[in-house]
């Protein structure tokens, strides 16, 4: 997996994400930041932010999509090894009629899985994710390096915005189920960010107030 290293110019607005990868920052915008020209720079901000969940988006889903691939795909061939076994078993002896009823629910079990990882097309899914959040990482960099370089031009910020929605357009549908997961884990860090960032700011004050000691 790609990993971003995410940055931004205001502490307050910047979490850690271990549940992703300790090393992954995501900035937040903030509505009130001042700047030069605020109205083009909180919308870009705003716009990388969106990247980075969309990027975190497809990414858990392809992971859930290999997940269940590998598990359909580990099911059919533990009951198609177990149906062969079984058959193997019985050559030499005439197997009672419970075997047989047992062997034959294993063998169509087994068929029902193939069937249905073939239907569901999990690996295909997964990649097809996984190609979206990798293409998202170009983007997400562009869009970096003109908020570290201060307030974009019109034209810049047209252009990413341009590209932005066409990519929306194209992306593959992502649960609901793995949003809500995913923006409450962020909601969390963003709680325990700034939780920490305030008791940082005030033991940094009572060692400097002279009043406080």
């Amino acid at each position: 997996m790609t990993h971003l290293s995410m940055r931004s110019r205001s502490s307050r607005h910047v979490h850690t994400q271990p549940w992703f990868n300790p090393a992954v920052v995501i900035p937040m915008p903030d509505p009130q930041k001042p700047h030069p020209d605020g109205s083009a720079y909180r919308r870009l901000e705003a716009w990388c932010h969106d990247m980075r969940m969309s990027y975190w988006f497809h990414e858990c889903t392809a992971t859930s999509f290999s997940k269940r691939g590998r598990y359909l795909a580990a099911g059919a061939f533990i009951l198609s090894t177990l149906v062969g076994a079984a058959i193997f078993s019985t050559l030499e002896s005439l197997p009672s009629m419970g075997w047989k009823i047992t062997a034959g629910l294993l063998s169509a079990l087994s068929a029902v899985l193939t069937g249905i990882q073939a239907l569901l097309k999990y690996p295909e899914l997964a990649s097809l994710h996984h190609q979206t959040a990798a293409s998202l990482f170009p983007l997400i960099r562009r869009a970096e390096i003109e908020l570290a370089q201060g307030p974009p031009s019109p034209d810049t910020l047209e252009s990413i915005g341009e590209e932005w929605g066409k990519m929306q357009y194209d992306m593959p549908d992502v649960s609901e189920r793995i949003k809500r997961r995913i923006s409450k884990r962020v909601d969390q860090q963003i709680a325990s960010a700034e939780q920490r960032s305030r008791g940082e700011s005030q033991t940094r004050r009572l060692g400097t107030d002279p009043n406080l000691t």
